[in-house]
């Protein structure tokens, strides 16, 4: 199966623009729970959270990350693309909370790349792992716009995609005991479903998941994974 990366909808974190999974196309409700809805808003102080990552990174870390995101963006090509290191961010998903000042620190960094077909690739500062998969904000018209392939057309079924969902999670490092759990599902229409897995050992406040939206054309809108993060 070949599937596709794509995304709808890019959201504010402070200043940084960042993808993440809800197909706005279609009218696509925010299926995920507590942790995704957070993380689409912008964090308290979002500038403590920057100042708070290291960004000065070695060109070596750069380049073994780099592989990794190149790995992730051949496997869903289907062919060599090219891939661009932009930026260090903070990791929006992961905090720890300063009750003295009321404020979400955010000290966990990802490295931001992209391809040449418009989409965004997270790898996580410490672990090497892929933390999330959408598009790229777009900088100028002319740049690659991943929502003009959608792929709509039924040729699977909220039970033959899980499987794809789950081969995929694997295939990106994504914990395989957490996958072997009954996931929440979500849809919209029948036109797409979302598959979520939420890893029981972690807080309510930081849920740690791996989440995966998939169309029935077989169209992958969105990649999260939090966990061993």
């Amino acid at each position: 199966m070949n599937i596709k990366t794509l995304d709808a909808r890019t959201f504010a974190i402070g200043a940084i623009m960042v993808g993440l999974a809800v197909g706005t196309v279609l009218g696509f409700a925010n299926i995920a729970t507590t942790q995704v809805t957070k993380a689409e808003e912008a964090p308290a102080n979002a500038s403590i959270g920057l100042g708070l990552i290291d960004r000065n990174v070695s060109q070596e870390r750069i380049n073994s990350a780099q592989n990794v995101a190149a790995t992730a963006a051949r496997s869903l090509a289907k062919s060599d693309v090219s891939t661009e290191y932009k930026k260090v961010s903070i990791n929006p998903y992961i905090a720890e909370r300063d009750e003295v000042r009321g404020v979400d620190l955010h000290k966990k960094a990802v490295l931001v790349f992209t391809d040449a077909r418009g989409y965004s690739y997270w790898i996580d500062g410490d672990t090497n792992k892929v933390v999330q998969i959408g598009p790229a904000s777009r900088e100028k018209e002319s740049d690659a716009n991943p929502s003009d392939s959608y792929d709509f057309t039924e040729r699977y079924t909220k039970d033959t995609l899980l499987p794809v969902a789950v081969e995929f999670a694997k295939s990106q490092g994504a914990d395989a005991t957490i996958l072997e759990g009954k996931p929440q599902i979500g849809t919209k229409d029948g036109k797409a479903f979302f598959f979520r897995w939420e890893d029981s050992s972690s807080s309510s406040e930081q849920m740690r998941f791996v989440q995966i939206g998939l169309t029935v054309g077989g169209t992958l809108l969105s990649y999260s994974n939090t966990v061993g993060i």
